[in-house]
């Protein structure tokens, strides 16, 4: 911001809206550019995608570092393992996320983690999470394991679109 719009800012006028409202500096960074006018919407699916990685690749960092078993953090564990191993939270994450979150923090997690600890901070994570794996992988295969394989090799037709709705849900 320069320093005429830092002076603008400072002086304005409460009756056009100030720094938010028309000709306002409000939203500006470099000169004759207005944020205001930038549609950020879709943009927001990539930030939270990369804010979601970021954030498993923090947690895999305090694993493989071991900072995650240092005595110190021990009385924010608790907090940690609610986050990080809570069932709704991994209930709600796609299979695309949860692949992520495997390969990102519960790999190194499994890796780093000293035997001695296994009872106190592996457990926690993932006994909620191996549940979890169970209960999606019999869901996600229970119709192709129990379907009838002529039924799913058969190429769909329009007729056949109500039978395959039908074995998807």
């Amino acid at each position: 911001i320069s320093d005429d719009e830092v002076f603008l800012s400072k002086v304005h006028d409460a009756h056009s809206g100030g720094v938010f409202g028309e000709g306002g500096t409000a939203g500006s960074v470099v000169s004759g550019t207005d944020r205001r006018d930038t549609n950020l919407v879709p943009r927001w699916s990539g930030w939270m995608n990369e804010l979601r990685n970021t954030c498993f690749q923090m947690l895999g960092l305090l694993s493989g570092q071991r900072a995650l078993y240092a005595p110190e953090l021990g009385k924010f564990y608790p907090q940690i393992v609610n986050s990080v191993a809570n069932p709704d939270h991994i209930r709600a994450m796609e299979n695309r996320h949860l692949t992520q979150y495997l390969k990102q923090f519960i790999e190194i997690l499994l890796l780093s983690c000293p035997i001695t600890l296994y009872a106190t901070h592996l457990s926690p994570i993932i006994r909620p999470l191996f549940e979890h794996l169970q209960y999606r992988l019999k869901k996600n295969w229970d119709p192709v394991v129990n379907a009838n394989l002529e039924t799913l090799a058969r190429p769909l037709t329009s007729v056949d679109c109500v039978a395959a709705s039908h074995i998807a849900a």
